[in-house]
């Protein structure tokens, strides 16, 4: 069996804009690479959970083992969670505790296949279009699996 540790999102990310020029053109181009840099990677909500094999730490996640930590350190984490999991809810929160959790992962049987557009199959024939790992293609559907549907024109 594999170890799968989790980790918390101790805020929400990808808030930045694209800045107007008040300061040097140094300064405005680190503001607009790192805005770039978010909007390229999504957005992650306080709270979203990230499960990893490795216990290495990730940037602005907290690994869910308990731990009780003050308001004051993580305030959007605070608003969140507040007593949730422990700690006062007034000065202090708990993390959840996974560490001790059995996370069930199914074996995967389906092979994947993945077009020239980017659309992500398991194969077979799309039934219920809101199962997941059935992607719908161009006509729409569930595409969860990370493929994209081609975009431009249908031919009916």
């Amino acid at each position: 069996m594999t170890d799968i540790y989790v980790f918390i999102a101790t805020e929400t990310t990808n808030e930045r804009a694209i800045p107007t020029q008040e300061t040097s053109q140094a300064e405005f181009n680190r503001k607009v690479a790192l805005g770039f840099r978010d909007l390229s990677g999504g957005t992650t909500f306080v709270g979203d959970l990230k499960l990893r094999p490795t216990q290495d730490a990730v940037p602005k996640h907290l690994l869910c083992d308990g731990s009780v930590l003050n308001r004051e350190s993580f305030p959007q984490l605070f608003d969140y969670l507040r007593g949730t999991f422990g700690g006062n809810g007034v000065t202090t929160f708990a993390l959840p505790d996974y560490g001790n959790q059995n996370i069930a992962v199914p074996t995967i049987t389906a092979t994947q296949t993945i077009d020239q557009g980017g659309t992500v199959s398991t194969g077979g024939e799309v039934t219920t279009p809101g199962t997941p790992a059935q992607t719908g293609g161009t006509d729409g559907g569930n595409v969860p699996s990370g493929g994209r549907p081609i975009r431009g024109t249908v031919e009916p």
